[in-house]
């Protein structure tokens, strides 16, 4: 089965870089599922510290899959209108790695805003991201879980 994940990066997932930990939400779901595309969002101002931290290439090598870096003109990610805007930019992109293919596309709720995972979840939930399962890494110190869900009752409400 093709399996692909969608990602932004957040503060967390930097600073863990930073201290050499490594156990971020991007990291958790690596070490659990191996994927064919990582598709990773970078907010404008994060670009740099990605780029010096070599964030990237370490998802490649851990993962052994593509990465997709996408870096976003999104100047500030509290902002849902910009960020549905950017992000349905690549939507059709992204779903051709797995409409008509018997595929799954793994979400990232944690790695974010409030407001990134807000428009995360409506896609998902709706169905806009074709078939997508949001994917919910656990606090490391507390548990290594991931939790999964696709968010069907957001069609319910909608």
């Amino acid at each position: 089965m093709r399996r692909n994940l969608l990602t932004f990066i957040g503060a967390t997932d930097i600073k863990t870089h930073e201290k050499k930990e490594y156990n971020g939400a991007i990291e958790q779901i690596l070490s659990k599922y191996s994927f064919e595309n990582i598709y990773v969002f970078i907010t404008l101002g994060l670009e740099d510290k990605v780029k010096k931290l070599n964030m990237l290439e370490r998802y490649k090598d851990i993962s052994k899959s593509n990465i997709i870096g996408i870096y976003t003109k999104i100047e500030d990610p509290t902002n849902p209108r910009l960020l549905y805007n950017e992000l349905k930019k690549y939507i059709d992109d992204i779903n051709i790695s797995t409409k008509n293919i018997e595929g799954e596309l793994y979400v990232n709720m944690v790695s974010s805003t409030p407001q990134i995972i807000s428009i995360l979840s409506l896609f998902v939930g709706t169905g806009v991201l074709y078939n997508s399962i949001g994917a919910y890494p656990s606090n490391p110190l507390y548990s290594d879980e991931i939790k999964l869900d696709n968010l069907d009752f957001y069609r319910e409400i909608i």
